[in-house]
C-alpha cells in the first residue's frame, strides 16, 4: 500500500497479507485504479549481483541477516543493477494514475462529503509524476527495510531487485500497488474503505444502466453493446482462493489460433462495458460472503489442486443475502461435511420461492479448475430451469433410499452406514482405484466434474447413459474396498478393516459411506428399485455368500477353537461370483457341508448353536429360491452391485453377534 502526501509524493509504504477485499476499476488489462501491477524497479544484471541477492534471500530463509548492514547492501546492488521501468512501464503507471482515474470520475459524477477521500486520492494520483513514483518507491522501500527488517525479503523479491536472467521474464514479477491517503485517518473513510468501494459500484451501476441503446452507427460487439476497447487484453478477476483468472485469453503463437487469420481479442469483439459486467458478475459471484451459496471450493475432490464451483439462478431473490446454498447442493464443504439432505431442503425451499415468482428462473452451474500456473480450465458447465432442479434434489435423495438395510461394524461403536454423496463427491469417490485387496489406492481420472452434474440433471436416455458411466467405474475400481469391508464385518474384525491401509487408503476410505449410498442411487437411476432386485438371483447369491462366512466364522469358533483362516469362504468365491455366479454357488455347496452337518448336530455354545441354527435355515430358504430360478453365467455392472449389495445387507430378522 502506497501512502500518497498532499503533493502527490510518496510518503510511506506498508506490505499488507490480503489485498483481495481492495476492489479496483479496469478499463483494460493492467490499466486500473486505485490498485494496479508494477515490475520491479531495478534488474540485477551482473552475475555477481545476482548470487548476492540468492545470498541476501537465503540469509532471511535462516534467519541470519545482517540488518545493520542490509540498505547498504541493498544500496551498492541498486549501483550494480539496470533500471528496469522503461518508457513503455512509465506509461503505463501514467495512464493508470492519471487517465484511468479520470475516465471512472466521469463516471462516479459528483462526490458527496462522506466519500471525499476517494475524490482526493484522485487529485493527488494525478500529481504524480511516473519518473519520480519509481524513486519515491524505491526511498520508502529502504526506509521500511530499516524499521521492519522482518519484511524486507517480500521488498527484495518484489519492488527493488529481479534475480530473473532475461529482463522480459522480470517483467513477469509484478506486485501489486494500491495507492492510498497518507493522512486518511482524517477522512470519514480511507480511500479504499469497503463502504467507498461499495458507493463508487454503485455509481457505476447506476451509470450502466441509464445509458440508452448505442446509436446505430456506433459499432457493436458480439453481446450489441458498445464495441468500444475491444482490442485491449480482458481484464483479470480475483476469485477465491488467492486466484487470479483472465475472462479470456488466447495464446496468439499457436499456429491454430490464427487458422482464421485473426486471434486474441481481434476474434472475438467484446467491448469494454460488457467486459466489466463480466468481471463485475464474476467478482459478486465469488464473493466470500456467499460461500456456498454461489460458489464452493471444490479443490482435490475435481481432480486439480485449485477448484471452484458456481451455482446461482439466473433471477435473484429480492434478498440476494438470503439466497441458500445453490453451489453446496452440487459440492459439499469439505471442511464442514453437511449433508445432502439438510442442504437440499433449504435450497428447494428457496428456490420454490423464486419460481413463484419469476416461473423463467434457471439454475446455472459451471466449474472452474486451475489445470498449471498459467491456465483456468472449464470443468462443466450445465444450466436447468427451477423445476428441473428442485426435482433433481428430490429424485436425487429418493435413488439414495433405493438399498437394503445395510450396517457395516468397522472398528467404531457407531456402525457405517450409506450417506447422500453430494454430485461433485462422486468422481473423485469412483475414481479411486483399489488394489491389494483394499489396502492401498491408485487415482484414475475416468470421470469429471461435469459426469457428476450431469447425473444429477439429466433425465431419461441421457440418466440412463450417466448411470451405467458411473456404475462401470463403480464395479472395476471399488470392488476390493467393499469385499474389504464386508469380510472384515462378518469376520467379527472390523477394527481390522483401517490395519495394513496406507495412509492415503485410509483417507479414501472415509468414503466408503457416500459410496455405499452410491450404488442405490445408480441402480434407482437405471430404474432397478430395491423392492424388484433384492428377490432377483444375484442379490440372492450375495446373501448366500455371506451367510457362508457367518456359518464358517461359527464353526471355526467352536471346532477350531477360535482358530479362524484369514480369509471367510463366502469372501474367498466372492471374485467368483461376480464374474459367473452360477460357478460360485456350485462350488461353494460342496464345500458347505461339513460346517451344515456341524450346525445340525452340534451342542457347544449354546448362543453359538442358536446363530448356527439361525444361519442354516436362511441358507435353506434362500437356497429354495435360488432353486426356482436360473443363475446367470455371465454378471454385467448392474447384476454385480446387485451381489456387492446382498453381500454387505444386514440379513432379515439376524440375530446374534455379527
Amino acid at each position: 500500500m502506497v501512502l500518497l502526501n498532499a503533493d502527490g509524493r510518496v510518503a510511506r509504504i506498508e506490505i499488507i497479507d490480503d489485498a483481495t477485499e481492495i476492489k479496483k476499476y479496469e478499463v483494460a488489462n493492467g490499466q486500473s485504479f486505485p490498485s494496479f501491477n508494477v515490475p520491479p524497479l531495478y534488474w540485477a544484471t551482473t552475475d555477481d549481483a545476482r548470487k548476492t541477492v540468492e545470498k541476501l534471500l537465503k540469509d532471511f530463509e535462516k534467519g541470519a541477516v545482517d540488518e545493520a548492514g542490509f540498505v547498504a547492501s541493498i544500496q551498492a546492488l541498486i549501483a550494480q543493477s539496470a533500471p528496469l521501468w522503461d518508457d513503455e512501464i512509465l506509461y503505463r503507471i501514467t495512464n493508470c494514475l492519471g487517465k484511468t482515474s479520470e475516465r471512472l470520475m466521469a463516471q462516479i459524477g459528483d462526490v458527496p462529503h462522506e466519500m471525499s477521500s476517494f475524490l482526493e486520492l484522485v487529485v493527488r494520483s494525478k500529481k504524480i509524476s511516473a519518473k519520480s513514483f519509481g524513486d519515491d518507491l524505491c526511498s520508502a522501500a529502504l526506509e521500511l527495510a530499516k524499521s521492519s527488517p522482518k519484511q524486507t525479503k517480500d521488498i527484495v523479491q518484489s519492488l527493488i531487485i529481479s534475480t530473473e536472467k532475461k529482463k522480459e521474464k522480470a517483467n513477469g514479477l509484478k506486485p501489486s500497488l494500491i495507492v492510498e491517503l497518507l493522512d486518511r485517518d482524517q477522512f470519514n473513510y480511507p480511500a479504499n474503505h469497503q463502504k467507498i468501494q461499495e458507493w463508487v459500484n454503485s455509481r457505476l451501476m447506476a451509470n450502466e444502466g441509464a445509458k440508452s441503446c448505442p446509436d446505430s452507427k456506433v459499432q457493436l460487439d458480439a453481446f450489441g453493446t458498445a464495441a468500444e476497447g475491444y482490442e485491449e487484453k480482458f481484464p483479470s478477476v480475483q476469485l477465491p482462493l488467492r486466484w487470479t483468472v483472465i475472462i479470456r485469453a488466447m495464446n496468439d503463437e499457436a499456429p491454430c489460433q490464427r487458422r482464421y487469420g485473426l486471434a486474441e481479442s481481434f476474434s472475438f469483439h467484446v467491448g469494454q462495458e460488457a467486459r466489466q459486467r463480466m468481471k463485475n458478475a464474476l467478482e459478486w459471484l465469488g464473493g466470500e460472503e456467499r460461500r456456498g451459496k454461489t460458489w464452493q471450493d471444490i479443490s482435490g475432490a475435481c481432480g486439480y489442486d485449485r477448484g471452484l464451483l458456481f451455482a446461482y439462478p439466473s433471477v435473484l431473490p429480492s434478498l440476494p443475502q438470503e439466497m441458500a446454498e445453490f453451489a453446496t447442493l452440487a459440492a459439499d464443504d469439505l471442511q464442514q461435511e453437511a449433508q445432502f439432505e439438510a442442504v437440499a431442503e433449504r435450497v428447494v425451499k428457496s428456490l420454490e420461492g423464486i419460481a413463484k415468482e419469476h416461473p423463467e428462473v434457471e439454475v446455472r452451474v459451471f466449474a472452474l479448475a486451475k489445470a498449471d500456473r498459467a491456465r483456468t480450465k472449464l470443468l462443466a458447465e450445465v444450466s436447468s430451469n427451477a423445476v428441473t432442479y428442485i426435482r433433481a434434489a428430490e429424485r436425487w435423495q429418493e435413488g439414495r433410499l433405493n438399498l437394503p438395510p445395510l450396517r457395516l461394524y468397522l472398528g467404531s461403536p457407531e456402525p457405517i452406514e450409506p450417506a447422500t454423496p453430494f454430485p461433485i463427491r462422486l468422481a473423485g469417490d469412483l475414481n479411486n482405484v483399489w488394489i491389494r485387496g483394499g489396502e492401498s489406492v491408485d487415482t484414475a481420472k475416468e470421470l469429471t466434474v461435469g459426469d457428476g452434474l450431469r447425473l444429477l440433471l439429466d433425465s431419461g436416455a441421457a440418466e440412463h447413459r450417466s448411470a451405467a458411466k458411473y456404475l462401470s467405474a463403480l464395479v472395476r475400481n471399488a470392488i476390493p474396498l467393499f469385499l474389504r469391508a464386508g469380510h472384515a464385518d462378518h469376520f467379527g474384525i472390523g477394527h481390522k478393516f483401517w490395519q495394513d491401509m496406507e495412509g492415503s487408503a485410509k483417507a479414501a476410505a472415509r468414503s466408503l459411506p457416500r459410496m455405499l449410498g452410491t450404488i442405490g442411487l445408480l441402480l434407482w437411476k437405471l430404474g432397478r428399485r430395491k423392492e424388484e432386485y433384492m428377490h432377483t438371483p444375484c442379490f440372492l447369491v450375495g446373501q448366500f455368500l455371506a451367510l457362508s462366512d457367518l456359518l464358517h466364522r461359527e464353526y471355526c469358533r467352536n471346532v477350531r477353537k477360535g482358530d479362524i483362516p484369514n480369509q471367510l469362504i463366502g469372501n474367498a468365491m466372492m471374485p467368483v461370483a461376480l464374474d459367473n455366479p452360477q460357478r460360485a454357488v456350485t462350488r461353494l455347496n460342496d464345500r458347505l457341508m461339513v460346517y451344515q452337518r456341524w450346525a445340525f448336530t452340534s451342542d457347544g455354545d449354546i448362543e453359538s448353536n442358536r446363530f448356527g441354527k439361525w444361519v442354516l435355515k436362511r441358507l435353506g430358504l434362500i437356497s429354495g429360491e435360488l432353486g426356482t430360478t436360473t443363475l446367470p453365467i455371465k454378471a454385467g455392472d448392474a447384476e454385480k452391485a446387485q451381489i456387492l449389495l446382498g453381500y454387505l445387507a444386514r440379513q432379515e430378522s439376524e440375530t446374534g453377534s455379527n
